[in-house]
């Protein structure tokens, strides 16, 4: 009898054997995206990379750009002024033989200077015109180019005026430009910086992190793939918060049947024993069947609703109920009181919901009424061991039950907490829970989604 009883014992190692399954269903997994051929990966293209290459061509584009419009605008200066020079060089050839020079505004006039201080070592002459005694050179000392006139009587030397002025516009131009195309990459960059954040998640995620993605961005679309992952992540700790529940609520469930089945095994067979497996293997039955419904209650996103009445649903919800003598259900509500939803999803709600509330209140007794076109469920007893109010959200609840919060769950999880909270959002209702004066009420009010 005592080794029959111990084979339940080995509910420790289906978990284990479960999660190494997992383990190794997810390195494969990871197997098969890490093998993938590293072409692809060398193919693809980083858009910082892109967008820095795109704005260091674009820089240079416009540093040569300038550098163009410096060059071409000193060549055409000093074309200009050789013009100038050549066009009035018989009135300042007429000035020097009069023994005189030009005024300083014909000069400026002709944008030059007289030059009154000057070098001409290492000079070199890049242009002449004229004889030995009358004409002009047009000498380079250093990076500066000097004019020397000159007739038998005197000679004058000049320089070009500054023209810093006319560059002034282009080069304020010009950095204008480049400061523009900085900003735009600083500005481009700290946009996409998300990216880098999301990518970094990813990777944690791929570690089993499941971290929430917090960006603080203007812009809807950074946003939207904020909201799509967090969202993701959400749905994934549930599915696998779910998982563990329904994981450990099976193998719960199972202990007991399989020990009795154990026991029954060992004892010699007789009509009794044979009546006893078959109620046994119904029972399992019965079970798997409810975990099956449950399976698909959790992958179930939408359910196709109908209305019915409340008093034809509660009438077959009883006949599965596991009621004792001292168990009361009070009801006053009409029993074509409509409800919305899936009849099948309602059984189930109804039948956790009345076994909970009989089965924790000290008078083992329950009420269910309508107010204000919502059904309320009230019992006495010590508050839920989770708010299953919509308010709260629903992916963000966990249904492990803190091990400091008073509870009966055996399994320690809100199993029962959950089939109701799952099953009344499915059928379209917003759950109200409160607990005032040692009793519970637990209303359901239907959304404002209408079904057909």
């Amino acid at each position: 009898m005592a080794e029959g009883i111990a084979l339940p014992n080995s509910e420790q190692n289906l978990a284990q054997n479960s999660a190494q399954t997992d383990t190794q269903k997810g390195a494969k997994i990871s197997a098969q995206y890490s093998a993938q051929p590293s072409l692809q990966n060398s193919a693809q293209k980083s858009i910082f990379r892109r967008i820095l290459i795109l704005f260091l061509v674009a820089f240079l584009g416009v540093v040569f750009l300038w550098f163009g419009v410096h060059s071409w605008k000193d060549y055409r200066y000093k074309e200009t002024l050789r013009l100038n020079l050549r066009l009035n060089l018989q009135s300042f050839q007429e000035e020097l033989l009069n023994a005189s020079l030009p005024s300083d505004e014909i000069l400026a006039q002709n944008g030059f200077v007289l030059a009154e201080n000057f070098g001409t070592k290492n000079a070199k002459i890049i242009e002449s015109f004229g004889d030995k005694n009358s004409g002009y050179q047009i000498v380079k000392s250093g990076r500066e180019e000097l004019f020397f006139i000159y007739t038998p009587i005197n000679y004058m030397v000049l320089r070009a005026l500054d023209n810093d002025r006319d560059f002034a516009v282009f080069d304020i131009f010009f950095c204008v430009l480049l400061g523009i195309l900085a900003l735009l990459f600083f500005f481009l960059n700290k946009a996409l910086a998300p990216l880098n954040l999301l990518y970094s998640n990813l990777l944690n995620l791929k570690n089993g992190e499941f971290k929430i993605l917090e960006i603080k961005s203007d812009y809807k679309e950074i946003s939207r793939i904020q909201n799509a992952y967090n969202s993701a992540i959400l749905r994934i700790k549930q599915l696998l918060g779910t998982r563990e529940m329904f994981n450990k609520i099976f193998m719960h469930e199972m202990k007991t049947p399989l020990a009795k089945g154990a026991f029954y095994l060992k004892n010699a067979p007789s009509p009794q024993n044979q009546g006893n497996l078959a109620r046994l293997f119904a029972q399992i039955n019965e079970q798997l069947e409810n975990f099956r419904l449950l399976e698909s209650l959790v992958s179930s996103e939408t359910v196709e609703c109908e209305q019915m009445g409340f008093g034809e649903v509660f009438e077959r919800t009883r006949e599965k109920l596991n009621l004792r003598e001292n168990d009361k259900i009070c009801i006053d509500l009409e029993r074509n009181f409509k409800i919305y939803g899936s009849a099948e999803l309602w059984e189930i709600c109804l039948k956790n919901l009345i076994e909970n509330a009989l089965n924790y209140s000290p008078n083992h007794e329950i009420k269910i009424y309508a107010t204000h076109g919502a059904i309320v469920f009230e019992n006495s007893g010590e508050p839920l061991a989770k708010d299953i109010s919509s308010a709260n959200g629903e992916l963000e609840l966990n249904w492990k039950l803190d091990k400091s919060v008073r509870h009966k769950s055996s399994s320690g999880y809100g199993f029962g907490l959950f089939i109701i909270q799952k099953t009344a959002i499915l059928n379209g209702y917003e759950i109200a829970y409160s607990h005032e004066n040692g009793v519970n009420f637990i209303k359901f009010i239907k959304s404002e989604t209408e079904f057909a």
